[in-house]
């Protein structure tokens, strides 16, 4: 009987799961943003044809973590670049994971806690939005759920075998995510000191099982960096920089790249390695660039201690606010493509405040539910250290998800019960996690760079139509959020390519008038007038 409920649930809560995200396929099918990729997307679109066409082992050190590539890669061997099939392939890999943590939370909870937390990944925005895009965290966090859950269920046992598979899945999960790495001496320490004997023989020989089933997991590609690209590199080089993208000057607690550093990854790494290099006046491996800006950053830190404190308190406040901060993507902009997103399904704003009450609620009982605490903190520093986006936290609701089960669960308890002070003081700190989440951080949260990319792929599919009235929008977004400059260089460029010179030319000169020392609408109004003197009977 038992058995058969377990069964039921998690069939339930995967039926749910694909369902939501079939629904939004359904709806983002119609979205240009559909088939066109740009940033990271393109780039693990480019990288996965290259895996697909043969070059399987590449010619470098790998830049970016490699799971998620070689995983597309893969599906384009076997059926092409067919992204609508990519894009069901990740439904189905994403309900999986709500599975993963409607088990996982029963495990250490008990099966109601882990139907609502099923229930609740199943529905969680975030999790939705990501596991549809062309992006890593799909595979990362199947990954993270599956290491979580065995870890949970090998932990009460004594199989040192299942306790490796935990690590093998873990490890896994980390050359899909670098930062994963930080949970790993916190989850050995949990192992370590979980039984009534810390550090007896039984617990060492646990903790040391999962460290080196993490490491022969991330071992392969470790070696496959030193013999392909000649360097020991763990997993990737953007460590360095994604460090000092987080601690500079002008960092602001997101992604926010440091001077001279564009943000596509093919052009990151380069400028990374040019900058390096021409500080230091040498050439300089991979490992070498990374450690280059991971001592700069801490120069900073160290140069400049009140304002990286203000900083790590600005990451705090971003790691716990409601605002999926975008980088390659804007969830919020996706309420236009689906219903979605229009804040009618969970999200980081309504889970924190109950996983904050369950975190407090089971801290006596960490022998048992200590892998979650120790995760969510481990991960918690890691974003400290780094910075935040949408992408970058998603990691950290695989152990917020079951902790807010069980804080929704708690406090309803505490109600039947009328245990009317302890309602009142967790009533209490779910009010104030919620208002401190729904702080607003940010002055803009228009759409204009999103009306603009738009604008450019109706372009380049030829319908102009559809062009101007995105770039009519993007205008409309862009006033008062000091990008509106790019919106006008785009849409000049475009009457450009279509022969409307006066359009263009009018384009260009908006966007001077929004930023007189934007050089690239400059430049283009010196081209316009070349063209006009080499076809005099042409437009003027």
């Amino acid at each position: 009987m038992r058995n058969r409920k377990w069964t039921t649930a998690a069939l339930a809560v995967f039926i749910a799961a694909l369902a939501m995200r079939l629904l939004f396929l359904g709806d983002f099918r119609a979205s240009p943003y559909f088939d066109n990729l740009l940033i990271d997307p393109a780039s693990y679109d480019r990288w996965a044809e290259k895996i697909a066409a043969g070059d399987f082992w590449g010619e470098r050190v790998f830049y970016q973590a490699p799971l998620y590539a070689y995983m597309l890669g893969g599906l384009y061997a076997l059926f092409g670049r067919d992204l609508l099939l990519v894009r069901i392939v990740q439904s189905i890999l994403g309900s999986f994971t709500c599975v993963f943590l409607f088990l996982l939370t029963s495990k250490v909870f008990s099966l109601r806690r882990g139907i609502v937390a099923g229930l609740l990944a199943a529905l969680y925005t975030p999790l939705l939005f990501m596991d549809l895009m062309i992006l890593k965290s799909v595979a990362e966090i199947f990954f993270l759920a599956a290491a979580l859950l065995a870890l949970a269920i090998a932990a009460r046992g004594a199989s040192l075998i299942r306790i490796g598979l935990a690590g093998l899945l873990f490890g896994v999960a980390v050359t899909g995510r670098g930062n994963l790495l930080f949970a790993v001496p916190f989850l050995a320490a949990w192992l370590l000191l979980r039984e009534p004997r810390p550090f007896a023989r039984a617990s060492a020989a646990r903790a040391g099982v999962f460290l080196l089933g993490i490491g022969l997991a991330i071992l392969p590609v470790t070696i496959r960096n030193r013999v392909v690209g000649e360097d020991w590199v763990l997993v990737e080089s953007d460590a360095g920089i994604n460090v000092y993208v987080g601690n500079n000057p002008r960092a602001t607690g997101i992604h926010t790249p440091p001077f001279d550093i564009r943000t596509v990854p093919e052009h990151e790494e380069e400028d990374a390695a040019r900058y390096a290099e021409r500080e230091t006046g040498r050439r300089m491996k991979p490992s070498e660039i990374s450690s280059f800006w991971t001592r700069k950053a801490i120069a900073f830190a160290r140069a400049h201690p009140a304002e990286e404190a203000r900083l790590i308190a600005r990451k705090f406040q971003l790691a716990w606010n409601g605002y999926e901060v975008p980088d390659n993507y804007d969830q919020k902009y996706f309420a236009r493509v689906s219903w979605i997103f229009r804040g009618f399904l969970p999200s980081f704003l309504w889970i924190s405040p109950f996983a904050l009450l369950g975190f407090l609620l089971s801290a006596r009982d960490w022998r048992r539910t200590g892998i979650l605490h120790l995760f969510v903190i481990a991960y918690l520093l890691s974003l400290l250290v780094l910075y935040v986006t949408a992408r970058y936290r998603l990691p950290i609701v695989v152990g917020l998800l079951p902790l807010a089960a069980h804080g929704l669960l708690g406090f309803l308890e505490m109600l039947r019960a009328r245990a009317l002070r302890r309602a009142a003081l967790a009533g209490l700190l779910l009010v104030s996690v919620w208002l401190f989440g729904r702080a607003e951080l940010f002055a803009y949260r228009g759409f204009v760079k999103q009306e603009t990319e738009i604008a450019t792929f109706l372009a380049d599919r030829g319908d102009h139509a559809g062009a101007e009235r995105a770039f009519e929008r993007a205008i409309e977004e862009g006033k008062g959020s000091g990008s509106l400059h790019l919106v006008y260089w785009n849409q000049g460029a475009f009457f450009a390519r279509a022969g409307r010179l006066a359009e263009a030319d009018n384009a260009f000169r908006n966007a001077l008038r929004e930023n007189p020392a934007f050089t690239p609408a400059r430049l283009e109004l010196e081209k316009l007038q070349a063209r006009r003197n080499e076809a005099p009977g042409g437009e003027r």
